[in-house]
C-alpha cells in the first residue's frame, strides 16, 4: 500500500533530478528512494541544490518500515528521532528483526532501546567501557525483549547469528541486543559480546 508521504519526498526527489529506482513514485521507502534521499542530503552538504534540509520530509512516525515495526518505536528514550540519514539502515534492522519475529513464533517483538544520540550513548556506558561507535548510534542495532522471555529470545537470536541473519548479538543481565553491522557499512563484520 502507498505511503502519501513517501509519494511526496519521491515526487520532490524526482523533480530535483534524483532517481527512486524503475518502480518511480510507488509510495514505499525502499533502497532506491533511500538512496536518493542520502544522494540529496549529501548535495545539500555541498550546497548543490537550492534547497534546505528541513524541507526534505520526513516520514510520519506511524510509518511502518516494514509489516510490524513502526518509526516510533527506534526513537531515542529522550524523543530523539531516528536521523533520515540512518532510515536505510532501519530499513534492514527491521528485515531482521522481521525474522526474528517468525523465528519465535511470529510473537510481538519490544523495542527496549533503539536509537541514542551520542550524548545518550555516553550517559549509558562508563568511559573505560564506552564503546567507540555504538549500533545505536548508527541505528545498525538495538536491545529486544519478547513475551515469550529472555530464554527464548536468546535462543533464537544465536540461532539467527549462526546462520548470518543477526550480525551483532549481545546478552546477558537481561539484555538481548540484535544488530544487522555485517550489512550495513558501519563495521561490514559479525560481533559477539557479553554484558557482565
Amino acid at each position: 500500500m502507498a505511503d502519501k508521504r513517501v509519494v511526496k519526498i519521491q515526487t520532490r526527489l524526482i523533480e530535483l533530478g534524483y532517481s527512486v529506482g524503475l518502480k518511480g513514485v510507488d509510495g514505499r521507502l525502499g533502497d532506491d528512494t533511500s538512496y536518493a534521499i542520502h544522494s540529496a542530503l549529501d548535495d545539500l552538504q555541498s550546497y548543490k541544490i537550492g534547497m534546505e534540509p528541513e524541507k526534505i520530509e520526513y516520514p510520519e512516525d506511524d510509518y511502518y518500515i516494514t509489516e510490524h515495526f513502526r518509526l516510533n518505536e527506534f526513537h531515542s528514550k529522550t524523543g530523539a528521532k531516528v536521523p533520515v540519514e540512518y532510515l536505510d539502515n532501519l530499513k534492514i534492522v527491521c528485515e531482521m528483526l522481521e525474522c526474528i519475529r517468525k523465528q519465535i513464533g511470529d510473537k510481538p517483538i519490544f523495542i527496549t532501546s533503539g536509537y541514542r544520540t551520542q550524548e545518550e550513548n555516553d550517559t549509558i556506558y562508563p568511559k573505560k567501557t564506552k564503546p567507540t561507535v555504538s549500533e545505536h548510534i548508527v541505528m545498525a542495532g538495538v536491545d529486544i525483549s519478547s513475551l515469550v522471555g529472555y530464554e527464548k529470545l536468546k535462543v533464537a537470536c544465536e540461532i539467527l547469528y549462526a546462520k548470518d541473519v543477526v550480525g551483532g548479538l549481545g546478552t546477558g543481565k537481561g539484555i538481548i541486543h540484535v544488530g544487522a553491522r555485517h550489512k550495513i557499512p558501519y563495521k561490514n563484520s559479525k560481533a559477539r559480546w557479553y554484558y557482565n
